[in-house]
């Protein structure tokens, strides 16, 4: 008897027909909400405006009026005015106007450079009131509303009634939860006069030393950090001596993908069988084969923080939702312990070494495969996203810092409860979206 002849073709055509078809993306199945899905896309790939609105705020109440110097050496804050200007001639278009504010904001005339008319004058620090009340422009009516615009707030942030906690509100309210960042230079600068933003007979004693001033920055990251590279060409000596921070949702230059190279799944009897990617090029899809109890693999991500950006760790606040997603049904969460997941140095041995600014950030993940029994034929889609955290501040945040103005009127009263509740309102506007990971296992 002849034993039949199979061409080759058929084989290959045969073998293509019985590969099961992948998974579809989460996002075209919506299993990730929509914002998520734009950021899978592209991410902080915007250039800086080429036509800019810059609007400049000086601080106009008598708390500022010891940073003046009309004689002798420079001051930092002298310089500090003259960068801020000069800085923005790094965009190729501008168009400036300039204020100074209080209880009230008045213009000032913008020909004229604020070094002198603010840092070599004390008839400025006239006319606004006594107390600073940022409130006053952190409003669409003078700060940004829309892109192409820049707003610069240049302050000691002594305000009235110390209220760090309404201050938070408005930045997170009208700027960071609309993907505005806020941006902060700080430098020392000498003084010599009375705080008189604090009502007690002895804040009003006159203090000489070197005393922070500020400049609140706020636009988009792009503006900002392109600002801020402004800033130190236009002067390398105050670069040296101040402080340049950025507070973002979004601290990474793009999303973290944890499978630009496969994951490695771990051997043994039944267990993960890798099946690649999907069009979305983000997230992976397994099969399982076998009964194991558990199936376990690891991958690695690069993280590249951004620019000026405070610096976010990633640990162990990992975050898990999980779903089953029968073929013709409606998804069925499943509780978030069915996957745990780690950080682990050791799975990115294999992957490139540091290359700075990135850094390898290595995950290893454990699924218990005996509750994906739900259902007899079913895609299990799993997301997970690690919030980064904060654990190291600035030394300067301390240093400058003083929580009893009175005693300590050199320093900025709760400077350091300001910066870290604005750091953590920022993260937590992005919620660790940056940081997820996604993948199907199918049974």
């Amino acid at each position: 008897m002849k034993i039949p002849i199979v061409p080759l073709a058929l084989l290959t055509l045969l073998a293509a027909c019985s590969s099961p078809p992948p998974p579809p993306a989460p996002c075209a199945q919506g299993l990730i909400g929509g914002s998520a899905c734009q950021a899978l896309a592209s991410f902080q790939r915007a250039e800086a405006s080429q036509n800019l609105q810059a609007r400049l705020f000086v601080d106009g109440t008598d708390s500022m009026r010891g940073f003046v110097n009309a004689t002798g050496a420079t001051t930092r804050y002298q310089q500090l005015l003259r960068a801020l200007e000069d800085g923005l001639q790094q965009f190729p278009q501008v168009q400036r106007q300039s204020f100074k504010f209080g209880t009230s904001v008045a213009a000032v005339p913008s020909e004229r450079r604020l070094n002198v008319l603010a840092g070599k004058n004390q008839d400025f620090y006239k006319g606004v009131g006594l107390y600073t009340e940022l409130e006053q422009v952190l409003n669409d009516r003078y700060l940004p509303s829309r892109s192409g615009q820049l707003g610069v707030i240049v302050t000691d942030l002594f305000q009235r009634d110390t209220d760090v906690t309404s201050l938070i509100r408005l930045l997170k309210n009208r700027y960071l939860q609309k993907g505005w960042v806020v941006g902060i230079v700080g430098v020392e600068s000498a003084f010599d006069g009375v705080v008189f933003d604090l009502d007690t007979e002895q804040a009003k004693k006159s203090i000489r030393a070197n005393r922070p001033v500020y400049a609140l920055v706020l636009g988009s990251y792009v503006d900002v950090a392109h600002y801020f590279d402004g800033i130190n060409q236009a002067d390398s000596n105050l670069q040296k001596q101040a402080q340049f921070l950025i507070f973002t949702a979004r601290p990474f230059r793009s999303r973290v993908n944890f499978f630009s190279e496969a994951p490695a799944v771990e051997a043994g009897d039944g267990g993960l069988i890798d099946m690649g990617l999907l069009e979305d090029e983000r997230t992976y899809w397994f099969r399982l084969q076998g009964e194991p109890p558990t199936a376990t693999f690891k991958a690695c991500g690069q993280v590249e923080p951004l620019p000026y950006a405070l610096a976010a760790e990633v640990g162990g606040d990992w975050r898990a939702q999980v779903l089953a997603v029968p073929t013709g049904t409606k998804p069925r969460p499943l509780p978030a312990e069915v996957v745990q997941v780690r950080t682990d140095a050791g799975s990115c041995e294999t992957a490139a070494k540091d290359n700075p600014p990135s850094r390898p950030l290595g995950v290893a993940v454990q699924v218990e495969t005996k509750a994906l029994n739900s259902e007899q034929s079913a895609d299990y889609f799993f997301a997970l996203a690690a919030h980064p955290e904060l654990n190291t501040f600035p030394r300067w945040w301390d240093s400058w810092n003083t929580d009893d103005a009175v005693n300590e009127p050199s320093r900025t009263l709760h400077l350091k409860q300001f910066l870290r509740s604005l750091a953590a309102v920022a993260l937590n506007e992005n919620a660790g979206s940056d940081l997820s990971m996604y993948f199907y296992i199918r049974r």
